[in-house]
């Protein structure tokens, strides 16, 4: 779990504003690591990630004084990681 903050901005032809805001999230993981020599493993994660972030304010004003649909953003989804790893072998 994890407290998040958003920052950015949205833009038109016209008019550039500033983005803020801020939520909760938490993501849930499962791992896996496989050691193909001495020197060289591999691991994969997947998993899902909750993250809706609540816009409270763009431009200098909130999202309800002008009636936007940017009331949340929602980063949630699938996750997944696949690494490798070399390491020096040790005399």
């Amino acid at each position: 779990m994890d407290k998040l903050t958003l920052s950015g901005e949205v833009s038109d032809v016209s008019n550039t504003f500033d983005v803020e805001g801020s939520g909760i999230g938490f993501s849930m993981l499962g791992l896996g690591n496989y050691s193909f020599s001495p020197m060289l493993s591999g691991g994969l994660a997947f998993g899902y990630r909750v993250a809706d972030i609540e816009i409270d304010d763009v431009g200098g004003q909130t999202p309800e004084d002008f009636d936007s649909a940017l009331e949340t953003e929602n980063y949630s989804g699938v996750v997944a990681r696949v690494s490798l790893s070399f390491t020096q072998r040790r005399k």
